[in-house]
């Protein structure tokens, strides 16, 4: 799941680099997809969270999730801010 999420993210990095690319101010057709993609990413990170935090209820995994060295759930959470940040800047919600 988690690598279904990193894909999710990276199609929606490359769909945010593309509106600056749009000639059409926010072409809707790209702003309605972004929107379907960051739903699922939505979707897909509170499932992990919540799988996550199930598997720390176990010890003696009650410590935090590494995925490639670091805190996943803080990962997660550090990238939804900052497509939050980019997405206000492209006035799209």
């Amino acid at each position: 799941m988690i690598s279904d999420r990193e894909y999710t993210a990276a199609l929606i990095q490359t769909k945010v680099a593309s509106l600056d690319d749009c000639e059409e101010e926010n072409d809707d057709e790209a702003i309605s997809n972004l929107q379907k993609n960051m739903k699922t990413l939505t979707d897909q990170s509170d499932y992990i969270e919540e799988k996550i935090n199930k598997f720390r209820e176990v010890n003696p995994f009650d410590r935090v999730f590494l995925y490639k060295g670091d805190d996943y759930t803080k990962t997660m959470k550090h990238y939804h801010s900052m497509l939050d940040k980019v997405l206000q800047v492209h006035e799209i919600s």
